[in-house]
């Protein structure tokens, strides 16, 4: 806090800006969030990211730069970084650093000239190129984003998943509790960091939106329901969009069929369904990602993991889990 100047609150003031302006936007085209709630919800922020977001602190495990060169000089930091996140220094944040500097040019992110003799960009999913809540970071240093992008998925996961859970006819109280258990739950903030945690953040967005879809059904509630859609399939991470996907199509057709008896799956299933094969087909770095997967070092050693599985079942647990380590090492 030595080093502390003003320009350290614009992260925070940012922050509640967005959320702002989502409550604005919410009272007045859809549900309302009371006043009670909301402050609660800004409390939530406030503790958990108040020192990244006021206090110039940064969301990064830079700790973790001393077991490489040429940083291993350098004085351990307090606290120190934990050797599990070592993705976020080596993987995740090079690769928002490539997408924002071909951003910066004014060229489109397709290829990374600094990963070994260069590998896809665009087509790389946890480079995030178009997500919207990484997007929303770039006001800031590379540095600082990520605190804000992780303020903003508790907070969408919060708001959401409390106007959801309000939709199934729960009360406000209970409504807030579910809320505060899923947006504090441990996958969210245990992949904070991670592209991963868009899928947590936005799939009470798409569940809210695909009960609207349900009640009143207007317009606008299709169109939160599509952007909503695009913004995880936007996500970073595949199996877990696809999760996401599952979950939120399971409930649109359930609800569906049991609002609508006589129906096969309700518009707001049909519309989701028809997103889905938008990704498939058209969605370009949907394509991109579905191209460049499956040439990849992990996907490979996903599948050689596989065969040996089948191969090597009756050898032990013991052996074939080192062996699933030193693949996918």
């Amino acid at each position: 806090m030595a080093d502390w100047s003003p320009v350290d609150l614009l992260p925070g003031l940012w922050v509640g800006l967005l959320g702002a302006l989502l409550a604005s936007a919410l009272r007045r085209w859809y549900d309302p969030l009371p006043v009670r709630v909301l402050a609660i919800f800004a409390l939530v922020i406030l503790v958990l990211f108040g020192t990244v977001l006021f206090g110039g602190g940064l969301l990064l495990p830079l700790d973790n730069l001393r077991g490489a060169v040429p940083f291993r000089h350098l004085p351990p930091s307090s606290p120190h970084g934990n050797s599990l996140q070592g993705d976020l220094i080596q993987l995740v944040t090079p690769s928002l650093s490539a997408v924002r500097e071909a951003w910066s040019e004014g060229r489109w992110p397709l290829w990374n000239r600094r990963a070994g003799a260069g590998m896809p960009l665009l087509a790389d999913p946890q480079a995030q190129s178009l997500q919207p809540l990484v997007l929303l970071g770039y006001p800031f240093p590379l540095l600082r984003a990520p605190g804000v992008v992780a303020a903003l998925r508790v907070l969408l996961a919060l708001v959401f998943g409390f106007l959801w859970i309000r939709r199934q006819g729960l009360g406000e109280a209970p409504a807030l509790a579910g809320a505060l258990a899923f947006g504090l739950g441990g996958f969210l903030l245990l992949w904070l960091g991670w592209p991963l945690a868009n899928s947590a953040a936005l799939l009470p967005l798409l569940l809210y939106a695909g009960a609207r879809c349900d009640d009143p059904g207007g317009r606008r509630d299709a169109l939160l329901l599509a952007l909503g859609t695009l913004a995880l399939l936007l996500g970073g991470h595949p199996e877990t969009i696809l999760y996401a996907l599952a979950t939120a199509l399971l409930f649109l057709v359930t609800s569906g069929a049991l609002a609508q008896p006589s129906a096969r799956v309700s518009p707001s299933a049909q519309l989701n369904a028809s997103w889905v094969h938008f990704y498939q087909r058209e969605f370009p770095e949907g394509r991109l990602n579905y191209d460049y997967d499956p040439a990849s070092i992990r996907r490979r050693a996903d599948i050689l993991a596989a065969r040996w599985r089948v191969i090597s079942s009756r050898d032990g647990v013991q052996t074939l889990y080192a062996i699933e380590i030193a693949c996918r090492a």
